[in-house]
């Protein structure tokens, strides 16, 4: 009996060590989470576009105005904006389609304008989508809080969670070999980085090259397991685009400057 009377006991505080971390873990660090809208009642105010390929956010406001999403100062509860887009992220993860967000959201580094405060006191947040340490092409999140630090809407088009591997059977300079015999022309100077590229609604591994000849800068997205140009452009309109676009083609410059040279000597002959 003596044995039954603290085995129970036992039995439930072993399993509360077992089962609670890992509840509260999902949080961890984010103190105001707890005050965040339910999920039930959030998915009320949340239009998400879920297509083949993206997932895109679009906010309603309430009948009664804009809807109420965080506490004020929720964006330096948890250590600064970047860290509260991530909380919000994990508190709404079902929306997000998110399985680890710490693992698959990285403030953007595209350009230095990652963490911004407008002209109104707003601050805006955008956090790049990645799987397995490997950036997907255009998969951005766009967070936007008010100068008293609340969550005012966020928007953006980019992947949930998906499986692949990250690990390349084509080299990095093979890629930039392939751009090269491609465009035809050596490179004043190339760059290369592994990527993840939506391609016929399948999630690629591929290399994204930049190759530069001339001040022109087109951009290649080579498969990276077989080396086929998926799309070949100026500029990388959307990870949704299925390839097959035209870089500039260099030979159309040289023949307009063999053309204009041919008018200006009939022209000198004539003069003549």
């Amino acid at each position: 009996m003596l044995i039954m009377k603290y085995a129970i006991p036992i039995l439930i505080s072993f399993a509360l060590l077992l089962f609670l971390p890992q509840s509260f873990a999902q949080e961890a660090g984010c103190p105001l989470n707890d005050q965040l809208p339910s999920l039930e009642d959030a998915q009320n105010y949340i239009l998400a576009r879920v297509g083949p390929d993206d997932y895109i956010f679009r906010i309603y406001d309430s009948s009664e105005g804009s809807y109420r999403w965080t506490p004020d100062d929720f964006m330096n509860s948890s250590g600064g904006p970047e860290k509260a887009a991530l909380c919000f992220v994990k508190h709404y993860k079902t929306i997000f389609r998110l399985n680890d967000p710490d693992n698959e959201l990285r403030l953007s580094t595209r350009n230095d304008n990652a963490i911004r405060k407008d002209e109104f006191g707003n601050t805006h947040v955008l956090l790049q989508r990645i799987q397995g340490g490997v950036e997907l092409v255009n998969g951005e999140l766009a967070f936007h809080f008010s100068k008293n630090g609340s969550v005012n809407y966020f928007n953006g088009g980019y992947r949930s969670s998906f499986e692949a591997s990250t690990i390349p059977t084509i080299t990095e300079q093979q890629a930039i070999s392939i751009a090269q015999q491609d465009y035809g022309m050596p490179a004043s100077s190339t760059s290369a980085k592994l990527v993840f590229f939506t391609y016929n609604n399948t999630d690629k591994l591929s290399w994204q090259v930049l190759y530069l000849t001339h001040g022109l800068s087109p951009t290649y997205i080579i498969d990276a397991q077989n080396g086929n140009i998926l799309s070949k452009n100026n500029n990388i309109i959307s990870a949704g685009t299925t390839g097959g676009g035209s870089g500039f083609n260099p030979y159309l410059l040289v023949a307009g400057g063999v053309i204009v040279i041919i008018i200006a000597c009939l022209v000198y002959l004539k003069r003549k």
